[in-house]
């Protein structure tokens, strides 16, 4: 079976009982797509599982950005966002494992893809802006960080080469485009959006299975 779900946010506690509600396998394969840390008091406990399951596929979130940035190339203006943002607490958990721990999970985030094409599938962590391009993979090459990350989708914008697609992403919690509670996966033309605001007190987890369709929720 193939699964994919987005913005754990540290939320281990959530992340580990929608593995067991889902009955995940070794034959079964895991899409994250992104912003795994920040918010949620365990990010380090949820990176070291996708790190340690060869079947767990995980691409770059704003959040991890966000935190290499401030980590790596010691961005002043990105730290202040970051921890404006919950990065106060991924940066307390990752200080309080080893050294080279740490290093090899900065290691492992930095190398992280921005896209993955799936069949017809596009896992993105926020969105695609429309540009010239002859095919899609040239297209989500030709996307800055900044737009790939950080832009929220619009399903306008999925139309021409993406419309053979689906378009699976995160970023923005679905509440905030339909306000319902309890916060549910949302599903626009050929975009899904999965983010059901794990990182905040009102969400909960969600998880979509591939194969048929079908929805999971944890709170």
């Amino acid at each position: 079976m193939i699964y994919c779900m987005s913005d754990i946010h540290g939320m281990y506690s959530r992340f580990n009982k929608m593995l067991k509600k889902i009955d995940f396998k070794k034959s079964d394969t895991l899409y994250i797509l992104g912003d795994v840390v920040d918010r949620g008091p365990e990010p380090v406990k949820c990176i070291k599982t996708i790190m340690e399951n060869n079947n767990i596929k995980m691409i770059m979130g704003n959040h991890e950005d966000m935190m290499l940035r401030s980590i790596i190339n010691n961005s002043e203006i990105y730290k202040k966002c970051w921890l404006l943002n919950g990065g106060g607490y991924t940066l307390c958990d990752i200080c309080n494992v080893d050294k080279s721990e740490g290093r090899k999970i900065i290691d492992f985030l930095a190398r992280l893809p921005d896209f993955i094409i799936l069949d017809k599938y596009i896992f993105v962590h926020a969105g695609i802006v429309p540009k010239k391009a002859d095919n899609v993979k040239e297209l989500l090459k030709n996307q800055t960080s900044e737009e790939i990350m950080w832009t929220g989708m619009k399903p306008k914008n999925s139309g021409g080469m993406l419309s053979s697609y689906t378009i699976i992403y995160g970023h923005v919690p679905t509440y905030f485009m339909t306000h319902k509670i309890p916060v549910e996966i949302l599903r626009t033309k050929n975009c899904i959006d999965i983010d059901c605001g794990c990182g905040f007190k009102e969400g909960r987890l969600g998880c979509l299975r591939l194969n048929d369709g079908k929805e999971f929720y944890v709170s």
